[in-house]
């Protein structure tokens, strides 16, 4: 719920004649209603015209506060519960995905990582344990094999069951890294239904791969990369209508920001995987200048000023790298990479391994 707070005085003005005055009547109905809404919350609320919420939302970009003096904006929420109304409260975290699972994250969510983090569960690095991983709604659970290892799920299960809701058994996965077989570890249930056991799958829009073979992504980065531009180019977006530059950036935002996400995981690509990445590359850059397929390839990058799309990716790592540095050394990543650093320093000459 969005909570619009204006100030006692008239800080916008707008001029009438160019106000529908259908949508005019529409709009102080909206008002009436959300002030009715609102009275629930707080009876502070001062009257506000339709000329300041037209020119407020004028203003605004992608539905996003844009900072004006006396305009606040809040998230406010609260739980219903066996027909009880809690009181209403500010909420501090939410993934924007509805109202509902917004309260349940917040309720559930730190005390499901507190008790996981307090288990035996997790890999251990030096002296780093990871016991889970959680990105809004999505975690994944990081389990040492040991045969003797209870279910991790069953805490998961436990606390879904507490706060009435339910984690999906069809969209959740095992994968086993190392030497570990299928036949020799115990199954993973849900709810009653085992969790697959797979080799591949998607966490947080990154493929996972259980024996660390990356061509599967690379492939799909660049199908991704290629069927983006063109999809681009048919909409209207091209060279003959547009300048060259423009279709550039819309490209370059579009295109290669879908195509290459989680690109900082990358790791160890091969040489066949960088040629196919730099294929489709000049793919791109032929088609934002308009040029025959057959066009010499160093003269459309040199033409744009474009670098190989090595460049682009090695870029993006130090980026990544960057904002690790800036972390806390409270925070679990920060401790992760300070812990391979140590490790790359001191034993790089032997079988360590850098994980960019």
């Amino acid at each position: 719920m969005i909570y619009v707070r204006l100030g006692p005085t008239t800080i916008f003005k707008t001029d009438r004649t160019l106000l529908n005055p259908e949508r005019e009547q529409n709009m102080k109905q909206t008002i009436a209603d959300i002030r009715n809404c609102f009275r629930a919350v707080s009876e502070n609320i001062t009257e506000f015209e339709y000329d300041e919420v037209y020119d407020v939302c004028k203003k605004l970009k992608n539905n996003k506060s844009t900072g004006l003096d006396k305009v606040s904006y809040e998230h406010v929420n609260s739980i219903l519960f066996n027909n009880k109304l809690s009181r209403w409260f500010q909420l501090q975290r939410g993934v924007r995905q509805g109202g509902v699972l917004s309260a349940v994250l917040l309720s559930f969510i730190n005390d499901l990582l507190i008790e996981l983090n307090k288990t035996s569960y997790g890999t251990i690095l030096y002296d780093v344990r990871v016991a889970c991983s959680v990105q809004a709604d999505d975690i994944a659970l990081d389990v040492s094999y040991n045969p003797r290892n209870a279910n991790p799920n069953n805490i998961c299960q436990l606390f879904s069951e507490r706060w009435a809701f339910k984690f999906s058994s069809s969209k959740s996965h095992v994968l086993l890294y190392g030497k570990c077989q299928r036949n020799t570890i115990d199954r993973f249930f849900l709810y009653g239904s085992e969790i697959p056991i797979v080799k591949s799958t998607k966490h947080v829009g990154i493929l996972l791969e259980s024996s660390f073979n990356s061509m599967e992504q690379t492939i799909n980065a660049c199908h991704m990369l290629r069927a983006t531009t063109i999809s681009i180019m048919n909409s209207g977006v091209h060279p003959a209508i547009l300048n060259t530059s423009t279709c550039l950036k819309i490209v370059n935002q579009l295109a290669y920001t879908r195509a290459l996400y989680g690109c900082e995981l990358w790791n160890n690509l091969t040489k066949s995987e960088l040629l196919l990445l730099e294929r489709a590359h000049r793919f791109v850059c032929k088609a934002v200048q308009g040029l025959p397929k057959r066009s010499r390839s160093d003269k459309c990058t040199s033409l744009l000023g474009w670098l190989c799309i090595e460049c682009y990716i090695d870029k993006c790592k130090l980026l990544f790298f960057g904002r690790l540095c800036r972390l806390n050394s409270t925070h679990l990543p920060k401790q992760i990479m300070m812990a391979r650093l140590l490790e790359f320093k001191y034993m790089c000459g032997q079988s360590a391994w850098f994980h960019s």
